[in-house]
């Protein structure tokens, strides 16, 4: 090497060949270029070892490999120990070969140390990266924790130590965020190899918080990756967290002592951490619920060796459904967003399946972001589910539901974490270990001697709650109703139409659910597709429906039996409706008093269906008994009696009644003189009110067709006008200010669509404004500006014309970028036939590339999609040499002339907003460089049209993108809204700097109209 570098990169492997590339990818993307990159193998067995050589051979300069003796496995604090040793540089950093850096890390970072010379150490926040599997789940998921200390502060020893997890609780650095002068290492001994993996970063940094100066930045420049092969997905999903939280405190206690520090604020902490520890470390200390259904037998057994285990012994199994035997583990406090990682290990006595989940504990007893079921065998698996909490809950539960089988099961080791606070998630209760007697058999009760009856609480005239419990708890008939429409779920699909809301639609359909409709019979009812009353709903289309939840609604209706024959009309062929109705009730409500009709029981339901759907069709149960009966009626709730008392069944006390009927296939009934009406348009009501709460802003590049399109950019003209004609069948067009008029004013329209388009491509004029013109729906364009003269085409198109179109290419490529050199052979790839074009012109780059040709173009993009305009056009104008490309832009590629900017907006129907002059990403520039980009791009429209250019597109548009410091300059800039590309609904709290957009695909109008329900949904 011939100029010593001033930073050492150290990054330790081991079997990461998916991830390692990206992440020297990322090294060689860097700005600053006094670098080396030591790459230490920990013994891979993979690719991972040829990836790491290849690349040293490569860049020999910047880059070497480095192993153990033997190439031994000798864990993370050893490898990481090897790579200093051998680092030159004044400074040394981590990188994960499973995270990645952003450009500027490493310029910013030395150039911060450079100023600070008292400082040991530097970190900043890391992302923690989900978005990286481009599942759309996983799109809105990336988040940047709190730091919970002062940013840009210096931190002098040990401030840190008691307010950093694992002693505090503020959030620990990522090793990809850190930068340490080399000397430290030498003063504080480096890594403790005790630690082969998991808390051999925090044993590290514990020695540097006592004795070193910390620099704590505000700046984001790496992302950590989240996924399910890291070390500490690993020790969570083994239930191992506690075994190394234990190793670390006695290694920090027997290291306090070597050095005799005496501070008793960190002997106090260290004292606290480890009381906790013993508090949570067993199952023992936690109360676990078994409720087993009528019919069904089984107990819980925990051992007294080991109390981690749990053992649902199923002595007999007479129901289907899998809740009949259920374990719970109740009481704990759960936040909205709040991240969770549920992990256990479990066996079976034998192969069966069980479904696990996180609940309320109350009304309306909703899953909370995890419901799913797994399959389990006579050996013991680990099992990690990470999920994001759907509201605040004091009462969440973890359950597993083991019904439906005979086969016992084991489990051990549940633990609830988490990650982002580094906690675990623990009931508030005294340690006590319960199980639960079966309660399928029929209670043995002492008669009560005449006059000796203790009335108790329940000696009043008036009852505890008027409201039916809900004012205490959950209601006991919800505790019913959801019990049976849980053990229904799998009838929950398809297209679903339920009565005043679609919470259960969304709650046990899921995706099995492709369309929700709600019926309401108020007119004006914001979320309502369906106006009608039942009992006479000539409107609503024959063989519509796939499944109809009917919860509590039949006691309104005066003319059952007419209600009931228009359900069965509108259901499909093998359609189910799934109903419930009150028996033993209250009959006083204050919204539905002067229309609540009826009470039922079992008897008068199986002839009312029966008379609808035939008999053979119709499957009747009665929930209830007598203390539940007393209870409800007094309004006591759910919270305040055992799973044991509700599911006692007693013929004649029933408080619920539930109703499973299926409409027979062959018969596809038709109202008489009805018109076939499509099932994609609304029935009634296709006009939402203003009160409503939700928009959806879409976001096009092109409409265009033929061609390759790499990113899916195209929507076809054809498919644009389905797609605009869905539009305004169904929703209200509206231009981008008006949407961000009414955030502005606290209302957004639901349904409302915007429709936007990001780029300024030169079809935005000629083939989508005209159809626009046709259906009269406004739009906006997000122009890049430096762009606009249709000279050239966008650098990405430039990569397609080069790699993807026929025709003959130089085999060998030598391309130099950001001063690295690439180095690419084609072979038999360089010769590009039209029919090899024809065969992968739909290849899209979320696919593997088929040719080596695909695999250029990929990485080449990826490459460039970080560095600045000036040095991607040095890596085009390479590009074009090495082909031969005189780089004439393709008329169908080009984006729009100045007077055809004019031309677009002419009518007011179509608006422009800005979208930078070079379309970076803007999160990787310097606030002055996102400044000029900006306010260049706005200036530049403000010139062209003579008037303010108030909207704005982020390119690439991920929440890591763009910064605060993007959002602060758009607003100096009079911008009054600004849409990111994260795909999710505009609610009245949305950002208008942070407006979320869903891409829209060349999808065909019905399939467009499926997605759109999926969104609304």
């Amino acid at each position: 090497m011939a100029d010593r570098p001033l930073v050492s990169t150290v990054m330790i492997f081991f079997n990461a060949a998916q991830y390692i590339e990206e992440a020297i990818a990322s090294v060689l993307a860097q700005t600053y270029g006094s670098w080396e990159l030591l790459l230490v193998d920990d013994g891979s067995t993979d690719k991972s070892t040829q990836i790491a050589r290849r690349f040293a051979g490569e860049f020999p300069d910047r880059i070497r490999y480095l192993e153990h003796d033997g190439h031994a496995n000798r864990g993370m604090s050893a490898s990481r120990n090897l790579g200093v040793r051998h680092a030159l540089g004044q400074y040394v950093a981590f990188l994960d070969a499973d995270d990645v850096w952003l450009p500027e890390k490493l310029e910013r970072q030395i150039a911060t140390l450079e100023s600070r010379p008292q400082v040991g150490l530097l970190y900043a926040p890391t992302e923690y990266w989900y978005s990286w599997t481009g599942k759309p789940e996983d799109q809105d998921r990336d988040h940047v924790p709190d730091l919970d200390v002062p940013l840009d502060t210096l931190l002098e020893p040990p401030q840190l130590l008691t307010r950093l997890y694992p002693l505090g609780t503020g959030q620990a650095p990522c090793m990809c965020s850190l930068l340490v002068r080399r000397e430290v290492f030498e003063r504080i001994g480096g890594f403790e190899e005790r630690f082969l993996g998991f808390y051999e970063d925090q044993a590290f940094l514990t020695k540097v918080y006592l004795s070193e100066t910390v620099y704590v930045s505000s700046g984001c420049w790496d992302r950590y990756r989240i996924h399910p092969n890291s070390c500490s997905a690993a020790v969570e999903r083994l239930g191992q967290h506690d075994d190394f939280r234990r190793t670390y405190l006695q290694w920090f206690k027997s290291y306090l002592v070597s050095r005799g520090v005496s501070d008793s604020e960190i002997w106090t902490a260290l004292d606290d951490a480890m009381q906790q520890l013993e508090h949570t470390r067993s199952s023992a200390g936690r109360k676990w619920y078994l409720r087993v259904a009528e019919g069904n037998q089984a107990q819980l057994i925990q051992s007294g060796e080991n109390p981690d285990v749990l053992r649902i012994q199923i002595l007999r199994n007479a129901s289907s459904a899998t809740y009949d035997t259920q374990l719970n583990l109740p009481k704990l406090k759960v936040q909205e967003s709040e991240r969770c990682i549920l992990s256990f290990r479990a066996r079976a006595d034998a192969p069966r399946e069980v479904s696990l989940g996180f609940a309320m504990g109350r009304s309306p007893w909703n899953g909370l972001g995890l419901h799913e079921r797994i399959s389990l065998t006579n050996e013991w698996q680990p099992f990690e589910r990470e999920f994001v909490v759907t509201a605040d809950e004091h009462d969440a539960r973890i359950h597993f539901d083991l019904g439906g089988s005979d086969v016992s099961v084991e489990l051990d080791a549940v633990r609830l974490f988490n990650p982002v606070e580094g906690r675990f998630i623990e009931q508030p209760l005294p340690p006590a270990a319960s199980s639960a007697a079966s309660r399928a058999e029929i209670p043995v009760e002492p008669p009560v001697p005449v006059n000796e009856v203790d009335f108790g609480s329940f000696r009043r005239l008036t009852p505890i709650s008027r409201d039916f419990g809900c004012d205490r708890g959950r209601p006991i008939d919800r505790y019913y109703i959801e019990n049976f429409l849980e053990r229904q779920s799998d009838d929950v699909r398809g297209r679903v139409m339920e009565i005043g809301e679609n919470t259960y639609t969304r709650r046990y359909g899921g995706e099995r659910v492709t369309h929700s409709d709600i019926l309401h019979v108020t007119e004006g009812e914001p979320q309502a597709t369906i106006i009608a009353d039942l009992a006479s709903a000539d409107h609503i289309p024959s063989n519509s429906f796939d499944c109809i939840i009917l919860t509590q609604t039949l006691q309104l209706i005066y003319d059952v039996p007419a209600a009931l024959r228009h359900m069965y009309r509108i259901l499909k062929p093998g359609g189910v409706l799934l109903a419930t109705f009150p028996g033993i009730t209250q009959s006083y409500d204050h919204e539905w008093s002067t229309t609540w009709y009826w009470n039922f029981t079992a008897v008068s339901a199986q002839r009312l269906f029966a008379e609808a759907f035939s008999a053979e069709n119709v499957r009747v149960e009665a929930f209830g008994n007598v203390f539940a009966a007393m209870t409800f009626l007094h309004g006591v709730a759910v919270e305040e009696v055992t799973p044991e008392e509700l599911d006692y069944r007693e013929p004649g006390y029933d408080i619920t009644i539930s109703v499973r009927a299926v409409k027979p296939h062959g018969d596809e009934q038709t109202a008489a003189g009805e018109e076939e009406v499509r099932l994609s348009q609304p029935v009634r009501g296709n006009r939402q009110t203003e009160s409503a709460t939700q928009a959806i802003i879409l976001m096009y590049h092109r409409v265009n067709r033929g061609g390759t399109d790499p990113f899916s950019l195209c929507v076809t003209p054809e498919h644009f006008a389905e797609q605009l004609e869905v539009i305004c069948r169904q929703f209200t067009p509206m231009h981008l200010s008006e949407l961000a008029a009414r955030l502005n004013n606290g209302g957004v329209s639901r349904p409302g669509v915007v429709v936007t388009f990001d780029d300024g491509y030169v079809d935005n004029l000629e083939l989508a404004r005209p159809v626009l013109e046709q259906f009269g729906v406004p739009a906006t364009v997000f122009i890049t500006t430096g762009y606009l003269g249709g000279t050239r085409e966008f650098w990405w198109d430039e990569l397609d014309r080069l790699f993807l179109q026929p025709g003959e290419l130089p085999q060998h490529l030598q391309l130099m970028i950001a001063g690295t050199s690439h180095n690419v052979d084609l072979g038999e790839d360089a010769t590009y036939t039209h029919d090899a074009w024809q065969q992968y012109r739909t290849w899209n780059v979320a696919e593997p590339p088929p040719t080596t040709r695909h695999s250029a173009f990929f990485e080449t993009w990826r490459r460039l999609q970080f560095l600045p305009d000036d040095h991607r056009q040095e890596v085009l104008s390479q590009l074009r040499s090495w082909a031969g490309d005189e780089g004439t832009p393709r008329a169908t590629h080009r984006q729009m002339a100045m007077d055809e900017v004019k031309t677009l907006v002419r009518g007011g129907l179509v608006d422009v907003g800005g979208h930078t002059v070079t379309h970076p990403v803007l999160a990787s520039l310097t606030s002055q460089e996102q400044r000029q980009e900006v306010t260049e791009s706005l200036s530049r429209l403000n010139a062209i049209l003579e008037r303010p250019i108030t909207s704005f597109a982020y390119p690439f548009g991920s929440r890591p993108d763009f910064n605060q410091d993007t959002e602060d300059i758009l607003q100096q800039a009079h911008c009054t809204c600004a849409c990111s590309t994260v795909p999710t609904l505009v609610h009245r709290r949305s950002s208008l700097y942070r407006l979320p957009r869903f891409q829209v695909d060349n999808w065909s109008g019905a399939e467009f109209h499926s997605r759109l329900a999926q969104w609304l949904a």
